[in-house]
């Protein structure tokens, strides 16, 4: 009897240890734990968790573990590791979580059942607060997206189809979400597992993977399975690509939702959870006695710091791994756990090799009764966060050195184009010319010029070169160049001489030559043109660059306008009634191809008339909720009365400014106005 009433006493006695190291270890863990009934109801949370995700546990007891914490659109994940779980398996995964307050959480969620005699009675999940990694990785990386592959999560059912929507590979799982095996539904098209609805629906899908290459999450539809049971399924699906990068295909994983089952039997829970716990446990745990020494480990520690149970049962904690310098800090935190606090902090310990690691250690005693009975250790390894931020910052160093030498670099561009407009335009008596310029980088692609010819004239360019930037400024540059040499080759040498030189396939040697007196500047625009256009053409070839321009020579006397548009936005001729005419383009950009015509033209501005040019930087000007300014409106400013050039230009770039203000100028803004007296 005596014996009997002993060995009942020793086995409370475990009983009660057990579950007051159970009780320490959730309440003194550095991560968020929940412990369920197979049917995902929480039955105990720990203040990790409310402190992760808000909810006190009065609040979480009795909820659906999935309707409290994960979102929306990551409820058939959480019910695929459900069945993971329930099948009697562990699973680890990173995933986001809600909070309280509606804030989206990234974790790692690790989960298993709790097994007893056999019979899976409850499940735990832990989550582990993975935010500062994230954000570490996304910065280092340059905001690159990291997605799980498909074959990663192959148990939720993998699954391929050609382009026609007929599958040719599958998983049993995948056939099983289908509503049958593998010979039911291989070589069969999708849309013969549903209505026509949710064909259209999933058609659509794949159709948006196809053209954009960008995977598509979370497609919900209906099956139909071949005994005709509706299924309600969830696909993901991406993209299949051949050697070549051509598409061939697509893949994708498909869950079904199933019902969980219900468990009971509280005390024996706790027991079998606490094993499963340490063992399964991402982080190394160590429990001592208050002494400090070793009664038990988990494999995370033996994994971590390369002791096996039998080397570190019964040794001193702080002996085993607290390196030398920081003994007394070791020292330190064990009095405070024996005292009956937690504790929290970043140091450095040592392996077994003698290797120091960098952990994040957290502790606290293990309470029965009031009394300090053991004591928890738990160990993160945070090697890779803190290389993270090295780098980190290393790369932060380093992009700052390359932005300030770029902004150098680009400022000389910058000042050198500036040398290539006109310091000051033209003065003509009876003319009135002015022009305004706004780039929308340092460097720019748009550019104007204007400059008295050898005959007296006045020519003008205003142009855009197709994209913009640094490329685009540097053939600003040469077509502008090209456009002043030749014509000050034509108008200084005679245009026999430049005809003897030739222009591409030499289509215009049967013009006969003009002698210098006798300009005629149509012919001269056609041939300056062709020159730079060839050029551009054939030497820059490869750079596929061009630029829609308006040139124009003006013969102040007269007030005749010879003038070519090649593929330009039109020019306005204004007048004291409003526009008069427009003057739309004669020809394509310049510099697409070698030996293009280009057709000149002739108009004449009349007395008090304006010439407006301007580049489409003006009508696609967007104000802060991305409203162009448009053409129209620039048409109606040009009908409106104005005294001088001056005004004109005043009037537009004052209402150009209003229209824009608060938003980002995404074009370079240019214009010439040109009033005859």
């Amino acid at each position: 009897m005596n014996r009997d009433v002993i060995e009942r006493k020793k086995t409370e006695e475990d009983i009660r240890l057990q579950k007051a190291f159970f009780e320490s270890l959730m309440e003194n863990s550095s991560e968020a734990i929940a412990i369920t009934d197979t049917g995902g109801v929480i039955k105990r949370i720990n203040s990790e968790f409310a402190r992760l995700f808000g909810y006190t546990e009065e609040e979480a007891v009795g909820q659906d573990i999935n309707a409290l914490v994960v979102p929306s659109d990551r409820m058939e994940e959480a019910k695929g590791i459900d069945r993971i779980s329930v099948g009697g398996k562990t699973y680890r995964i990173e995933t986001l979580r809600r909070r309280k307050d509606g804030s989206l959480v990234d974790v790692s969620l690790m989960g298993a059942p709790i097994i007893m005699d056999g019979d899976i009675v409850d499940k735990f999940a832990i989550y582990h607060d993975i935010t500062d990694r994230k954000t570490a990785e996304a910065a280092l990386r340059q905001s690159e997206i990291k997605y799980r592959t498909i074959l990663d999560s192959v148990e939720a059912g993998y699954y391929e189809l050609d382009l026609a929507g007929n599958i040719t590979a599958g998983t049993d799982v995948a056939a099983s979400v289908f509503g049958g095996s593998p010979d039911d539904f291989l070589g069969r098209n999708f849309a013969e597992f549903c209505d026509e609805e949710n064909a259209q629906a999933l058609f659509e899908a794949y159709k948006k993977i196809y053209e954009t290459g960008q995977p598509v999450k979370s497609i919900l539809w209906n099956i139909t399975a071949p005994d005709g049971t509706k299924i309600c399924a969830e696909t993901s699906a991406a993209l299949m690509r051949d050697a070549d990068g051509e598409p061939i295909g697509f893949r994708g994983i498909s869950r079904d939702m199933t019902e969980r089952k219900k468990a009971e039997d509280e005390i024996r829970l706790q027991k079998a959870f606490l094993e499963s716990l340490i063992e399964n446990s991402p982080e190394a745990i160590a429990i001592t006695d208050t002494g400090g020494v070793i009664k038990r480990i988990n494999s995370e520690f033996t994994r971590l710091f390369g002791y096996t149970e039998e080397e570190a049962v019964g040794q001193d904690i702080n002996a085993l791994v607290v390196p030398s310098d920081r003994m007394e800090e070791g020292t330190g935190v064990d009095h405070a756990a024996a005292s009956g606090k937690t504790y929290a902090l970043e140091t450095v310990r040592r392996r077994k090799d003698e290797s120091l690691v960098d952990v994040s250690l957290m502790g606290g005693p293990i309470i029965i009764e009031g009394n300090t009975m053991a004591l928890l250790a738990i160990y993160r390894d945070i090697t890779d966060r803190k290389q993270a931020e090295l780098e980190l910052q290393g790369a932060y160093k380093i992009i700052e050195s390359q932005k300030e030498r770029m902004e150098e670099e680009l400022n000389i561009g910058r000042q050198i184009q500036s040398s290539f407009f006109p310091e000051s335009l033209p003065h003509i008596d009876g003319w009135e010319i002015v022009a305004h310029f706004q780039a929308a980088r340092q460097v720019s692609g748009d550019f104007y010029d204007a400059f008295i010819l050898g005959s007296g004239g006045l020519g003008f360019v205003i142009a855009d070169v197709c994209d913009k930037g640094v490329g685009a400024a540097l053939f600003m540059g040469l077509f502008r160049s090209l456009i002043r040499a030749f014509s000050e080759l034509h108008y200084g040498m005679g245009l026999s001489e430049l005809l003897d030189e030739g222009v591409g396939d030499h289509s215009h040697r049967d013009i006969e030559a003009q002698q210098l007196t006798d300009f005629n500047h149509t012919r001269a625009l056609e041939i300056i043109l062709s020159h730079t256009n060839n050029y551009i053409a054939s030497t820059h070839s490869k750079a596929n660059m061009f630029a829609t321009l308006f040139w124009g020579i003006i013969e102040p006397t007269d007030g005749t306008l010879s003038y070519i548009n090649g593929g330009h936005e039109s020019v306005a001729v204004v007048g004291p009634k409003g526009i008069r005419t427009t003057l739309e383009p004669t020809g394509a950009a310049v510099g697409m191809l070698p030996d293009m015509v280009f057709e000149a033209k002739r108009i004449e501005i009349y007395p008090s008339e304006f010439l407006v040019a301007f580049t489409d930087g003006i009508t696609e000007a967007r104000d802060a909720g991305g409203e162009l300014y448009g053409e129209d409106k620039l048409m109606q400013l040009l009908n409106l009365p104005a005294e001088s050039a001056e005004d004109m230009l005043s009037c537009i770039t004052t209402s150009l400014a209003a229209h824009t203000a608060g938003a980002e100028q995404s074009d370079d803004i240019t214009m010439i106005v040109i009033r005859r007296s």
